[in-house]
């Protein structure tokens, strides 16, 4: 459930971006301004970087989602409750 609440949210975070570019290259041509290559690069380079944290931030939350789980399979198949709680309280 989680992965797909994700991969929503970063459709739309994706889609958001994509119209706000859109909608600022239109307003640059329209008020003709223009933007020297060199920033064009800087812009490029930035976007490379962000993809770049993006798929790590992804690959850690995956990471976190697998650990959670398998905390939560050892305190299934752990022995008293209140070594339960006790983990369970440390973690909260």
């Amino acid at each position: 459930m989680t992965e797909n609440e994700l991969a929503i949210e970063q459709g739309l975070r994706t889609e958001v971006t994509e119209a706000f570019m859109g909608g600022l290259k239109k307003l640059f041509i329209e008020s003709n301004i223009n933007v020297p290559d060199e920033a064009l690069d800087v812009v490029a380079d930035m976007n490379e970087k962000l993809d770049d944290m993006e798929t790590r931030l992804n690959e850690q939350v995956e990471k976190n989602i697998c650990h959670n789980q398998n905390k939560s399979i050892r305190l299934s198949t752990g022995s008293s409750n209140i070594e339960q709680d006790f983990r369970i309280s440390n973690y909260h």
